[in-house]
């Protein structure tokens, strides 16, 4: 269950083919990488780089982003990029992750998503 995202954002900024060819691969990504996300104690962005040409960012491993690595790596002038670092604000992180898909330095598409507690016996 997706509790809030910034696909909207990006659709107002950039051509209809980029954008459709970003929410394609966006929906794809967290369709196979959401699921099975474990909570954190920290605020932590679970990300991956878009890869065009081999999908490696469908199967290599998703990266810890902290704020300060946000802040560090990306474009915080980007309305995206300071969406995200809302989403670490505002999300809880022993309930919830999370996950997102970087474009480039100013396009992160990320969700916050409800975790999965694992039950043991």
């Amino acid at each position: 269950m997706r509790v809030r995202t910034n696909v909207r954002c990006l659709f107002s900024d950039n051509s209809h083919h980029i954008m459709e060819e970003r929410r394609r691969a966006y929906s794809a990504f967290m369709t196979i990488r959401s699921p099975g996300m474990a909570p954190t104690d920290q605020p932590i962005a679970h990300l991956q780089f878009f890869d065009g040409k081999g999908a490696s960012h469908m199967s290599g491993p998703l990266i810890a982003f902290t704020r300060e690595n946000v802040v560090a790596e990306f474009d915080i002038e980007s309305d995206l990029v300071r969406w995200l670092l809302n989403q670490m604000s505002t999300y809880e992180p022993t309930r919830q992750s999370i996950v997102g898909l970087v474009f480039d330095r100013s396009t992160i598409l990320s969700d916050v998503i409800v975790t999965q507690l694992k039950k043991t016996l």
